[in-house]
Formats: structure tokens, sequence, C-alpha cells
């Protein structure tokens, strides 16, 4: 989408914030790192992105302390201290991280809602960055195939877990765990 403060800042725009179709999301990048948020009204884009101008400055002063915080603490630190503010907005993070490969002349990009998923595809790409374009691509490949391993098995022990709670409860047992909500 088009980017609001993209090039010359405009009088009323806001940098930080692009229009996503009729709504609106917030975003900020962080060393190839993107947090964006779902899209929402106006409003809600301009009210997320203040958490993230907060999420980024703490990361920033983290990673000029003396000694440094590493870059997956400090983002993990600034994230988790952000959250209960997060919850509250209805904010949710998504996290694309987008590294340039100057051996092949092109970005390659892994996007995840997982903040962990997102750090290490950051730290696989950078390190990837400069090799072959058949090393990124493969570097993405097995990132996706992770993600979705630890996707699903989130997914099982969820099931798991809400079909003990139904046979303790009485209300049936795993047959039943599909129509639950």
């Amino acid at each position: 989408g088009r980017q609001w403060g993209g090039g010359r800042p405009e009088e009323g725009r806001i940098q930080g914030i692009c229009r996503h179709g009729k709504l609106y999301v917030a975003k900020m990048i962080i060393n190839h790192l993107e947090m964006r948020t779902v899209p929402t009204k106006l409003e809600g884009a301009i009210g997320f992105h203040i958490i993230l101008v907060v999420i980024k400055s703490t990361v920033a002063n983290d990673l000029q302390r003396e000694p440094p915080v590493p870059f997956d603490e400090a983002v993990r630190s600034a994230v988790a201290q952000s959250e209960t503010t997060r919850v509250e907005a209805g904010m949710r993070l998504y996290f694309p991280v987008r590294v340039w490969n100057p051996a092949v002349r092109r970005e390659f990009t892994f996007a995840t809602m997982d903040l962990e998923d997102a750090l290490r595809a950051r730290r696989l790409l950078l390190e990837a960055r400069g090799h072959s374009s058949e090393a990124m691509s493969r570097a993405i490949a097995d990132l996706r195939e992770e993600a979705q391993r630890r996707r699903e098995a989130k997914r099982r022990r969820l099931w798991e877990a809400r079909a003990g709670e139904r046979e303790r409860s009485g209300l049936g047992g795993p047959k039943m765990a599909w129509y639950s909500v």
C-alpha cells in the first residue's frame, strides 16, 4: 500500500502508517525486522503506531547501553513490555523480515505472526546474505517448514488439552473437539 510520509512528509500525514485497502496498518522497521499491525481504522492505526514507536525506542535504548543488549533480547523485552498495552488496544503484530542480498540484487522476505520465528528468520537471512540466491531460498524454505511444524505441534497440544478438559467436565471426549469454540 501507499505509505504516508514516504519521501517528503506532507502536512497531515503520519510516517509509519500505510493504507491497506479501506483500512490502515501501522508499521515500524528495526534492523530488517518489520513490525506491522493487522489492518484497522485510521484512529486505531495511529494508536498502534504510537505503541510501535515506544517499542522501537525501547529497543534503540537497549542497543545503545554499555554493554549493549543483544538485538533479539532487546526486541523480545520491548515487545513483552508492551503486551498489556497491545492487548488492551486489540493490537496484533505481524513480522515481515526483509533482507537484501547484494550478491544477487534481490530482496528475500519471510513473514510470520510469531516473534521467535521472525527473529530466527532475521538471523538466518542475515547470515545467508551475500551467498547465492539458492542459499537464501533454501533458508526461507527451511524457515517455513520449521514454522509449519511448530504451528502443527501447538495446534495438537491445544486440541489435546481441550479434549482433556471436556473429558474431565463430562462434556464429551475428543470426538466433540471440532464442535467446541
